[in-house]
């Protein structure tokens, strides 16, 4: 029987399971796996960052766009601790990653050791992170650690995927025991969990939708998890049903196909919005009807649920009927329930949508007609339809962009055509900033060969400008597209919607003074060792993005903007108790 130390197990197990690149920030709770590490490192890559947070992101960031794991390595106290937003972002939206924490040793317990959380019981991490993780786990004994590994990788990737973490105090990274390490192949790769829905209930779906006059489909974030993309185009254009999504699963329908209207919700387009209340059928696919895509559950801003009847298909059965009641709900994997579907209506009759498709052209023809100026506006400060138009001009069909908060991730919604699946990333659930700026870090390491975006605000990019840095540092080329309104923008424009223009603490500004300001951000690209300029002029930009693509670096591009501009509302979103606040764009329309 082989003998490890609890390092070597750790990096044996995540090369026996395909885990080839860990993310994380050096420190004494982890030096046992660090050591194991170095004797591996020519197939598991140890990425070191500038702070853990980063260090998740970068992890989430490689899976969205790989579908593999990463994993990440932490120390005890705060560099654990630095990781929970990363965890807690990644757990909202599905996103799986294997988080290796180092703590206090074992002998040390309960003495109120160095970065020991000991108040409420002895080292005491995994209180900590287990609101954030499928499940934790804190080794006490070396010949637990076999067990634990395959336990946590297999919770990881089963079912509604997120993040695990597996607690090791630094004593047991370096004691060794004999042991024999589990084998995926008998632990974990038998377990599989994309599970097509009931018969009955998928016969129930069909006839609901083959019966309705105007059926919808809507792609949530469990169809581009699935990579059932290619499912939902083929019975799309089978039915000639139009395609709305969430804002986490742009892409996968082409943006510019006839039947794509975009994402719905607070931030969605007219035409998405304008379907999906009027539908009367909706077939809804790993969608959450969270409170941003619902224009928060408000009667006619975007759904009627009810008088519309909803098929709902989720793998976790917990969302079915969260926040809407279902005429049939189906638990099931969203590539397996499309294939059923597409398996029951092959031989049917298709009825004649025609008219319900006339109806969603006319949406896009108003739409069209309202934005077409706003794209070729020459206004300086720039306006955010010209950048977007700009930048969709000039990167390629495959760049992928990432966005997270603010009216940045509300405008890329609304107007970032996404043409390739992946092609669109954006911080959901927890809607964390800095995530943007960090996440396109980890997803050019898993695919480099395809442009990585960031596309965020200021305030964004200032949570983590040390990215850049590691971006020179590893040699990956990733573009930041800075949208810099010298703001707080979104929460700037919440006071001036619901609170009487009464602004506080949301403006970037000298106070003494009172002028604006931020610091010189291409000047900061340059002293990281990247490329960076600023943009003050519409027609400058798409030259520049073209420059950031060809220069194969790092490169910031700082782009001051109207700062008083707001996305054009076709939906709204609900401040509690406030009233909602109708459209900008459409009107409410109530069935």
């Amino acid at each position: 029987m082989p003998r490890y130390t609890g390092g070597q197990m750790v990096a044996n197990y995540l090369l026996k399971e395909g885990i080839t690149h860990m993310f994380g920030v050096a420190g004494h709770g982890i030096l046992g796996l660090l050591d194991a590490g170095y004797d591996y490192q020519d197939r598991l890559k140890m990425v070191m960052v500038r702070h853990e947070q980063v260090a998740g992101f970068m992890a989430d960031g490689y899976y969205r766009v790989s579908h593999k794991p990463a994993a990440t390595f932490t120390s005890s106290g705060p560099g654990s601790i630095n990781l929970l937003i990363a965890l807690a972002e990644a757990m909202s939206d599905s996103v799986p990653f294997f988080s290796i924490s180092g703590d206090v040793a074992t002998e040390q317990w309960n003495s109120g050791a160095l970065q020991e959380l000991y108040r409420q019981r002895e080292c005491d991490f995994p209180s900590v992170v287990r609101h954030y993780v499928k499940q934790t786990w804190q080794i006490t004994r070396l010949d637990m650690l076999p067990k634990v590994l395959a336990l946590a990788f297999k919770t990881m990737m089963s079912g509604r995927r997120g993040p695990v973490n597996v607690d090791v105090p630094y004593d047991k990274f370096v004691e060794s025991v004999e042991v024999d390490l589990l084998e995926p192949s008998q632990w974990t790769r038998p377990v599989n969990s994309q599970m097509p829905g009931n018969p009955q209930a998928v016969a129930e779906a069909v006839e609901l939708l083959l019966t309705s006059p105007r059926p919808l489909l809507l792609a949530g974030h469990g169809v581009q998890l699935a990579e059932a993309w290619d499912e939902l185009v083929e019975l799309a254009h089978h039915l000639g049903i139009p395609v709305i999504t969430s804002a986490l699963a742009k892409g996968v329908i082409p943006e510019d196909d006839p039947l794509a209207l975009g994402a719905a919700g607070a931030f969605g387009t007219y035409p998405a919005n304008e379907l999906a209340r009027s539908a009367d059928v909706i077939l809804a696919l790993g969608c959450r009807f969270s409170d941003l895509h619902t224009s928060s559950w408000q009667p006619g801003l975007t759904y009627n649920i009810p008088p519309t009847r909803l098929i709902q298909v989720d793998i976790d059965p917990g969302e079915i009927g969260r926040n809407y009641p279902v005429a049939a709900g189906i638990v099931g994997d969203c590539k397996q329930v499309l294939r059923q579907l597409l398996d029951a209506v092959r031989n049917r009759p298709v009825p004649d949508w025609g008219a319900w498709r006339d109806e969603a052209e006319s949406a896009r023809r108003e739409w069209e007609a309202f934005l077409s100026p706003r794209r070729t506006s020459d206004r300086v400060p720039l306006q955010f339809e010209r950048v977007l138009d700009e930048a969709r001009k000039a990167l390629p069909a495959n760049a992928i962009v990432f966005v997270d908060a603010g009216n940045t991730g509300g405008w890329v919604i609304q107007h970032w055509r996404t043409l390739m699946p992946y092609g669109h990333q954006a911080a959901g659930g927890l809607n964390a900033m800095g995530w943007a700026p960090s996440a396109p870090l980890g997803a050019r390491i898993a695919d480099p060969s395809r442009p990585c975006v960031c596309i965020c605000g200021d305030g964004s990019f200032m949570m983590t400008p040390h990215v850049v840095a590691t971006a020179v540092e590893y040699d990956l080329p990733v573009i930041w597209l800075v949208l810099n309104d010298y703001s707080w923008g979104a929460i700037k424009g919440l006071q001036g919607a619901y609170f009487d223009a009464k602004e506080i603490a949301t403006t970037f500004k000298v106070h003494q003074k009172g002028q604006l300001y931020n610091p010189d951000l291409a000047l900061w690209a340059r002293a990281c060792g990247a490329e960076g300029e600023q943009i003050q002029r519409p027609e400058d930009l798409a030259p520049a993005l073209e420059r950031a693509v060809r220069s194969g670096r790092p490169y910031v591009l700082d782009v001051i903007m109207d700062r008083d501009e707001v996305v054009p509302f076709t939906g709204n979103w609900q401040m509690p108790p406030i009233p909602v606040g109708e459209p900008l764009f459409g009107k409410r329309k109530v069935r």
